[in-house]
């Protein structure tokens, strides 16, 4: 994918990358693959943790306005704990996730990092990622910002 200027600069969704541009003896492929199925899990986690948030909200508000209903404590708690795991799920998917998509462009760039040195400091002080301005989309990865 060196040196290949796109024509269109209209945006392009991971999963309709052309084949084209998929360098051929990579794991490009298989990551892309795996990364399309990884952003449809995370959209569905993100679901539960939102919905489960909102009872645990509504729950909270209940108990501390006394509005009429009241929640029983049992119940408050199952719903803290079935938050609490959506939301560990999803965090852990995120990892996942951001492992996957440097892999995913170590691989579509060919920057030719071994598989244990494909790390975020490294794939974002790349010279081909910071010309492809690709640095926005990995600092939303970064540690102090999660």
């Amino acid at each position: 994918m060196k040196n290949k200027k796109v024509k269109n600069k209209k945006e392009l969704h991971i999963q309709d990358i052309p084949n084209k541009y998929i360098p051929r003896k990579t794991r490009c492929k298989e990551f892309l693959i795996e990364l399309v199925r990884i952003m449809s899990n995370l959209r569905d986690t993100n679901e539960k943790v939102q919905y489960s948030a909102q009872i645990c909200s509504f729950n909270i508000k209940c108990i501390s306005y006394k509005s009429g209903f009241v929640p029983s404590p049992p119940e408050v708690f199952r719903q803290i704990t079935e938050f609490v795991y959506h939301y560990e799920n999803y965090c852990f998917r995120a990892y996942v996730f951001r492992e996957k998509l440097l892999k995913f462009i170590n691989a579509i760039f060919e920057l030719n990092f071994d598989d244990h040195d494909v790390k975020i400091k490294f794939i974002k002080n790349s010279p081909t990622v910071i010309q492809a301005k690709l640095l926005p989309v990995l600092e939303k990865f970064d540690k102090k910002r999660i």
